[in-house]
């Protein structure tokens, strides 16, 4: 499996489509073609409540996209202290874990994107 990105990250006091007082600025762009061998890729709707994320035959995760339509917290690999999201912001980075569970306080859809071996 072959992992591509290419992303620019602008952070600026104004809010002109091409800002000047730029406060944090990235560019990158990055392949991967060994650590993920396996993928699982899913948007359903998790009714009040924990949900533990079926990770299916990933034993274990490199790279995880989480995007939620509402607020969810977000547990990985048991931590006492869970993530909370927002709502329609994306969650997406490389780590190494085994398990995801997700709470939400109201039905919500989830996008949710792993990959590993």
């Amino acid at each position: 499996m072959r992992y591509y990105e290419k992303s620019l990250i602008i952070v600026s006091e104004d809010n002109i489509n091409d800002p000047k007082e730029i406060r944090f600025k990235t560019d990158s762009e990055g392949s991967d073609t060994t650590a993920l061998t396996k993928n699982i890729d899913r948007s359903d709707d998790y009714a009040t409540g924990s949900h533990t994320i079926n990770m299916g035959n990933i034993t274990s995760a490199k790279w995880l996209y989480l995007l939620p339509v509402q607020d969810i917290t977000v547990k990985i690999d048991g931590s006492a202290t869970p993530l909370s999201l927002i709502k329609d912001k994306p969650l997406k980075g490389w780590m190494k874990f085994t398990s995801l569970e997700i709470t939400t306080t109201q039905e919500t859809r989830v996008t949710i994107n792993i990959a590993g071996q």
